[in-house]
C-alpha cells in the first residue's frame, strides 16, 4: 500500500497545508484586526484630546464672563453659566448636524 516515501510525502504535504492555513489566517484575520485596533486607539486618543480642549475652552469662556463682564455681578451671577451651557449646546448641535450630513 503505502511505502515509507509515500508516508513521508503525505506528512510533508500535511505540514505544508497547515502552514498555508496558518499564513492565510494571519493574513485575513490577524492583520486586519490589528489595523482596526490601531485606528480605534488613535480615534480614542483623538476624542480624549478634543474633549479636554473643549473643556478648557468652556472653562475659559466661563471665567472670562465671570471676571470681565460687570453686568453679571450680583443677581445675574447665574448668567455666565447659562451662556457657557448654551455655547456648548450650540457646538453639540452643530457637530450633530455635520455628522448627519455625512451619513
Amino acid at each position: 500500500m503505502f511505502t515509507k516515501s509515500d508516508s513521508d510525502l503525505l506528512s510533508e504535504k500535511l505540514t505544508e497545508f497547515k502552514k498555508l492555513i496558518v499564513a492565510y489566517a494571519k493574513q485575513e484575520i490577524q492583520h486586519p484586526l490589528s489595523a482596526l485596533l490601531k485606528w480605534t486607539l488613535l480615534g480614542l486618543f483623538g476624542s480624549i484630546f478634543i474633549f479636554v480642549g473643549v473643556l478648557y475652552i468652556s472653562l475659559g469662556l466661563l471665567r472670562l464672563l465671570q471676571d470681565r463682564v460687570a453686568a453679571f455681578d450680583g443677581s445675574f451671577s447665574f448668567a455666565p453659566y447659562c451662556i457657557t451651557a448654551l455655547c456648548l449646546l450650540g457646538l453639540a448641535a452643530m457637530l450633530f448636524k455635520r455628522i448627519r450630513k455625512h451619513q
